[in-house]
């Protein structure tokens, strides 16, 4: 350990039998007993607890290889997490988060979840949050959007060793003005398009992913994928979860959010994207978000856009993964 920075050596994703932790962060197995939250959801996984013995402390943890860790586990502790460098996706239930420098999450006490870091190295901040400081916590892992003031408290703490009784005057301070702003912090709101996976289907998503204002109706898609317009709508739903002509409008608004977060014109989007008036691209907007484009662009941070990209995909755009161009915006 050096300056208070655990550390972490991981094997590849697909050989976790390489798994070793330096230092005072572990895996270990948990024994469960019916008092236990969710004990029944979670028996078999394995717990990993934070270093330290304290109830609101933390530290940053170096994580080096692609890496999981481990495929799926919980803390025995709630933990607010902040990326500081590389990227990581937060795996829960059916949900992935892509996180990236900057990026907060939190996951509560005894709750499954997943991170997989990906690159050489990924640094992030590991703080305890006792269940007094966080009231009206989220009840699943949560990417968090949080104002410059909070991350800079947040940067604070967490060089401090145990918080106790004993903290001074001026760390009080900063403890009740973390908890009044973390009370405050909104979850990031997800917007996700499915993408099929394989075959005609793909081929077809990411021709429109290309070209969005394409004016191609579901007939001459539907031939282009050399099927029946009744079985290519079947098998879009299928493999996307929407319809075909919903899941195109997902997809436009997808990637106006991404335009819109990057300070571009509303109508010069919505002609860019076929709609034929900028009232109309507005309408559908708030169809989809509950806001319209102007609200959605004066706080764009709190939302996490992503496209579900194959990673075995070899095409055009293969080059651009989806999650690095819709997601974090």
């Amino acid at each position: 350990m050096k300056d208070g920075t655990i550390n972490i050596k991981i094997g590849p994703i697909a050989d976790q039998s390489n798994l070793s932790l330096d230092d005072e962060i572990f895996v270990k197995s948990k024994p469960f007993t019916p008092q236990s939250p969710s004990a029944h959801d979670l028996a078999g996984l394995q717990t990993i607890p934070l270093p330290g013995n304290g109830e609101f402390e933390g530290r940053k943890a170096v994580f080096e290889s692609n890496c999981a860790l481990p495929p799926i586990h919980y803390h025995n502790q709630n933990i607010l997490v902040q990326v500081y460098s590389g990227k990581l996706f937060l795996h829960s239930g059916d949900h992935v988060t892509p996180l990236g420098p900057g990026d907060f999450f939190f996951t509560p006490a005894y709750c499954p979840h997943k991170e997989v870091y990906v690159g050489l190295k990924t640094t992030v901040g590991l703080l305890k949050i006792p269940d007094s400081i966080y009231p009206n916590r989220p009840t699943s892992p949560t990417a968090l959007t949080v104002s410059p003031v909070l991350k800079a408290l947040y940067d604070e703490i967490i060089q401090w060793s145990e918080v106790g009784e004993h903290c001074t005057t001026q760390q009080q301070k900063f403890i009740e003005l973390f908890t009044d702003l973390l009370s405050s912090a909104k979850a990031v709101q997800r917007f996700d398009v499915g993408i099929p996976q394989t075959g005609p289907l793909l081929d077809v998503a990411m021709q429109l992913i290309a070209e969005p204002n394409n004016g191609n109706n579901l007939d001459e898609w539907a031939a282009r994928a050399k099927m029946s317009r009744r079985t290519f709508s079947r098998a879009f739903r299928d493999a996307t979860g929407d319809s075909f002509l919903q899941w195109r409008l997902r997809l436009k608004i997808a990637i106006s959010m991404k335009r819109l977060a990057c300070g571009e014109d509303v109508k010069s989007i919505s002609y860019d994207l076929g709609f034929r008036h900028a009232s109309h691209f507005s309408s559908e907007f708030k169809s989809q978000t509950g806001m319209c484009p102007r609200q959605f662009a004066a706080d764009p941070h709190v939302w996490n856009v992503s496209l579900d990209l194959p990673a075995t995909y070899q095409g055009p755009l293969d080059a651009v993964r989806g999650e690095d161009i819709y997601s974090s915006i």
